[in-house]
């Protein structure tokens, strides 16, 4: 009866060690398998995200063709920016100097983005709509504008003698080509 115990414990280490053995193939397998598809996953989706990108900029310029992109004084920001992603630059162009980007609150209507920001709705509503319609031309236009104003970089200033050095040390040219000597 020992023996027979014996034996089976025997059976049954040898059964876990085989699967513990195959087990560990399999895993050194699939990842051979990752490494070696890994970088093709990440191209695909690469490929997949330029893809949506693409898919939703057509949409978009499906909706513009047909007149759907319009934007009315109840129309959220976040609907606007879902529109066009650019609507965002144009809301901030229209702050006042010095406000930050965190004022754009995505629940506001673009009439209480108006009226918080004191911008005038009759003027905003037009703007946005043309924008909507041709972002291409309003980018042209606004570059257009940002190149009639030309920053010029400082320019260095002039070389000037040095101050006097404390304790009344001077350089004294006439001995600055001399070698050193002690």
């Amino acid at each position: 009866m020992l023996t027979i115990t014996f034996i089976l414990s025997l059976v049954g280490l040898c059964v876990a060690l085989l699967a513990f053995v195959r087990g560990r193939a399999q895993a050194r397998r699939v990842d051979e398998l990752h490494r070696s598809l890994s970088p093709t996953l990440m191209r695909q989706q690469e490929s997949l995200t330029r893809l949506e990108r693409r898919v939703q900029q057509v949409g978009r310029d499906l909706r513009r063709r047909f007149g759907e992109l319009q934007c009315r004084r109840e129309t959220t920001l976040v609907e606007a920016m879902e529109m066009e992603p650019g609507v965002r630059d144009l809301l901030l162009s229209c702050l006042p100097d010095g406000a930050i980007a965190a004022t754009l609150n995505p629940s506001q209507t673009i009439e209480e983005f108006c009226r918080v920001h004191a911008v005038s709705l009759e003027t905003m509503l037009p703007r946005l709509n043309r924008y909507l319609d041709d972002p291409s031309a309003f980018r042209d236009a606004w570059m257009r504008h940002a190149n009639l104003v030309q920053i010029e970089p400082p320019k260095p200033a002039a070389a000037r003698p040095l101050p006097p050095s404390p304790g009344g040390l001077q350089a004294n040219p006439q001995r600055a080509s001399e070698p050193f000597t002690r």
